[in-house]
């Protein structure tokens, strides 16, 4: 099964962090850590809503450790690593006569999740005909394998998650509103980064000792103007972001470097301009282009990695705005995960 990197992926170090680093200081942290405590005792249907790299993978797999299912499989899929029936086998499973295609595959993900949970990431990227299957799994406890006659029972709990907009998709006729009511039982909104940056110090302190644990490289603490600048910020790409820079930084084991690929408006100069002459000009320069690209970033983080989307929001063209990420991307910059509708 693929699927995308995850946000505090399981490691040596441990497979899940401590509470204080998933949920901060904050105080919306704090009410999603009492809303997230409260459905571990129920076995609703619950839709995480954040932004790509805030965590939603996490959270659900908080919720299940907190409910009577803890000791049941927590079964992974993400929905836009897939597209089709590709997807449609790895859900449901294959039909007789096709068993030959199967050979060797796991069974599909619904029956490895009997009496579990199975967690359908970026469930808005489902196509209406496996939206139409889900709803059946879901109101009827029934499903079909792809292209078969039999229909298999199953009793599980779903819990979904989505960086798109599922109002507006329902609006659009994009997404079924009667899936949308079954799937949103309960909902959690996970806030970016940008609105928790508080805790970014205790996140660092985590990744660098994950890092340590890992034996990733040299691991250094950080000096305060490397975190004051990880303040200033806006981390389109969020926690997943955050996390890529800490392993830069580990691995090249300078602070300059990291700061030389950070777009925060001065960064660059900062780190470039030290001991010697400065042109006004390339101050100019270097800081509109960094406040472009911070813009940018937010604006496709904002909108689930989008790409066509956000090109219309900013009014540019989909070709120049490839161009400006592309150019990010070589400057070390992490791009928010593409959408598989982009």
């Amino acid at each position: 099964m693929a699927h995308a990197a995850s946000v505090f992926a399981a490691t040596s170090y441990g497979s899940m962090p401590p509470d204080q680093v998933i949920f901060g200081s904050t105080g919306k942290m704090k009410d999603l850590r009492d809303k997230v405590e409260k459905l571990g005792r129920t076995n609703i249907p619950v839709l995480i809503r954040g932004e790509s790299g805030t965590g939603k993978e996490v959270i659900a797999k908080v919720i299940h450790d907190r409910s009577q299912l803890r000791t049941a499989p927590f079964v992974q899929v993400t929905c836009s690593a897939m597209w089709g029936t590709p997807l449609e086998e790895d859900l449901f499973g294959f039909a007789k006569g096709r068993l030959a295609a199967a050979e060797g595959a796991q069974p599909e993900s619904v029956k490895r999740a009997t009496q579990g949970t199975l967690f359908l990431d970026e469930i808005g990227d489902l196509s209406k005909e496996l939206q139409a299957k889900l709803l059946q799994l879901l109101q009827d406890r029934q499903f079909s394998p792809v292209d078969g006659r039999t229909v298999d029972e199953m009793d599980l709990r779903m819990i979904s998650a989505t960086s798109r907009n599922l109002e507006e998709d329902v609006k659009t006729g994009a997404f079924r509103t009667d899936l949308y009511y079954r799937i949103n039982v309960a909902s959690i909104d996970l806030p970016p980064l940008r609105e928790r940056k508080e805790d970014i110090p205790s996140l660092v302190q985590y990744f660098l000792e994950r890092c340590a644990a890992s034996g990733d490289g040299v691991v250094r603490s950080m000096s305060p103007e490397l975190l004051r600048s990880f303040e200033q910020f806006s981390w389109p790409g969020n926690i997943r972001e955050l996390e890529n820079v800490v392993q830069r930084f580990v691995a090249l084991g300078s602070e300059s470097e990291v700061l030389a690929t950070l777009p925060v408006p001065g960064a660059r100069i900062r780190a470039t301009s030290s001991g010697g002459r400065v042109s006004l000009k390339q101050i100019k320069k270097e800081a509109s282009r960094e406040l472009e690209r911070e813009i940018i970033l937010r604006t496709l983080g904002e909108n689930g990695g989008n790409r066509r989307k956000t090109a219309r929001v900013l009014n540019i063209s989909y070709r120049a705005l490839l161009y400006k990420l592309k150019e990010a991307a070589a400057a070390g910059v992490s791009i928010p995960d593409k959408s598989a509708k982009s």
